[in-house]
């Protein structure tokens, strides 16, 4: 921000602004926001984290479970998704 403004107290009061918004969002949300913002090249700015943290609330990311494998009777044996463990066996 201090880079953007030609006077520093401009900076300051943006500085200020941003800290303001930590009255309405968490301090992980500000971080995400402002992360999202320096990541994507933009000119930091009050207005772009506040679209950040607002657009962040509208549309949560989608958390995805993760699933537990099946439990396997075979100690030390391991599981693949589709495989029903069975091997051919030929008998000489």
């Amino acid at each position: 921000m201090f880079n953007a403004r030609k006077v520093e107290a401009q900076a300051y009061n943006s500085c200020l602004a941003v800290l303001a918004l930590s009255k309405d969002f968490s301090r992980s949300e500000l971080e995400q926001a402002c992360d999202v913002v320096i990541r994507t090249r933009q000119v930091p700015s009050v207005r772009r984290i506040k679209e950040q943290l607002t657009d962040h609330r509208k549309h949560p990311p989608v958390t995805v479970e993760p699933t537990a494998p099946a439990a396997s009777t075979t100690p030390g044996a391991l599981s693949f998704p589709g495989f029903d463990g069975g091997w051919e066996t030929t008998e000489g």
